[in-house]
């Protein structure tokens, strides 16, 4: 009878292991409302969990701490999901609009659009989303963006404002950007203020 309850008892250890191994996961760091424009959706200090998809209305701006050392600036007319918030890997999918971000954390955040990951690592950077033309503007404003296409090892550092053109195949180009001009100035002033109240 031990020589049948040995092999089971291994065995049934060996699952529960492996079960153990596949639904552990490092924790989770918390992601909370930090400012709004208006509190019609949004409040200030709402919790915001993994999968969630954060979509801001006309006039509405967020700022979102994510853990201790990151900021997320989220314009007017933007949806985003936050798709990973553990401490060692932190997603966002972007899915149309205008974000930015600003981190100071060691592990970078990574910002993926419909063809792209886009890292960014202990600097400052604003994404835009232009779903409707298939195009994504980065926009580096403290160090580099490191990008890659989808499906593809190469990496190319961004460290000026680039236009990618998600279609197949993919295409780069660089453009010039001015934050404190155009229409949404006002977004970006805001989200300085923001900064500089934590």
């Amino acid at each position: 009878m031990i020589k049948n309850i040995t092999p089971a008892l291994f065995f049934s250890i060996t699952a529960l292991f492996l079960v153990w191994q596949r639904f552990s996961m490092e924790p989770q760091i918390t992601v909370y409302i930090t400012g709004t424009t208006t509190e019609a959706t949004y409040k200030v200090g709402d919790l915001i969990k993994r999968g969630q998809i954060i979509e801001t209305k006309d006039n509405e701006l967020l700022s979102v701490q994510i853990g201790d050392k990151t900021i997320l600036g989220i314009a007017e007319n933007t949806r985003i999901e936050i798709h990973k918030i553990l401490t060692n890997d932190k997603i966002i999918k972007f899915t149309k609009g205008r974000i930015i971000i600003n981190t100071e954390d060691d592990v970078p955040i990574v910002v993926e659009t419909n063809f792209t990951e886009n890292l960014l690592h202990k600097g400052r950077a604003s994404f835009v989303n232009y779903d409707f033309l298939e195009k994504v503007h980065i926009l580096p404003i403290i160090n580099s963006v490191q990008t890659n296409t989808k499906g593809s090892n190469e990496y190319i550092l961004i460290p000026e404002g680039m236009e990618i053109k998600e279609t197949d195949p993919v295409m780069y180009k660089t453009i010039e950007y001015n934050l404190n001009t155009g229409k949404h100035a006002w977004f970006y002033e805001w989200f300085n203020a923001m900064i500089d109240q934590n």
